[in-house]
């Protein structure tokens, strides 16, 4: 109850860099340095964990960062439930799991997610959107204008004999000309 550390398993203790014994009776704050998911540090006694600790309430996340002695940081899934004893709240039981390399995992599916996404729906060559995106987006803002009832305009333009461009200069002359034409037809 005074939020002091009376056992850890020796998968915590190496988990966190501590040794054995060097934890017994420390307070728990200064043994499970839990931070906000940005780093920052949530402080002695505060946030939900001590929250949850002192009143003797449960807690979870999924989300939560823990600093281990060495001042490196890892990715926890904690829970913390309390201890009852003849019907008083006699301490508490926190578990975590390390779950750094699953949020690293996490972060890379995301980073390739977007980069997906961006690749279906926007054309290689000018970072203009696709056909597929161009619906989508026309779709939206046909549904936006009816809901509104204001007046949509959309703009639609052909580069006159293109084909002789690409005879005359060549692919890549070709292919400057429409991402310059992008690019004007973007800033404007």
């Amino acid at each position: 109850p005074e939020g002091r550390l009376i056992f850890m398993n020796p998968e915590a203790i190496r988990l966190l860099g501590y040794n054995p014994g060097e934890l017994e009776n420390e307070p728990i704050h200064k043994v499970l340095k839990r931070h906000e998911p940005d780093g920052s540090d949530i402080g002695p006694d505060t946030g939900p964990l001590f929250e949850a600790i002192r009143t003797g309430s449960g807690y979870q996340s999924d989300n939560a960062v823990i600093a281990c002695k060495s001042g490196l940081t890892m990715h926890v899934s904690i829970v913390c439930r309390p201890v009852i004893s003849r019907g008083a709240t006699t301490g508490a039981l926190i578990a975590f799991r390390h779950i750094t390399e699953q949020k690293n995992y996490q972060d890379s599916l995301r980073i390739l997610n977007d980069l997906l996404a961006k690749q279906a729906s926007t054309d290689a060559l000018t970072g203009l959107f696709n056909r597929m995106k161009l619906t989508e987006v026309l779709k939206t803002e046909m549904n936006r204008a009816r809901r509104y009832g204001l007046p949509l305009s959309v703009i639609l333009f052909d580069i006159d004999k293109f084909k002789s461009v690409n005879d005359t200069y060549g692919h890549l002359a070709g292919d400057d000309v429409l991402r310059e034409l992008a690019r004007l037809a973007s800033a404007n």
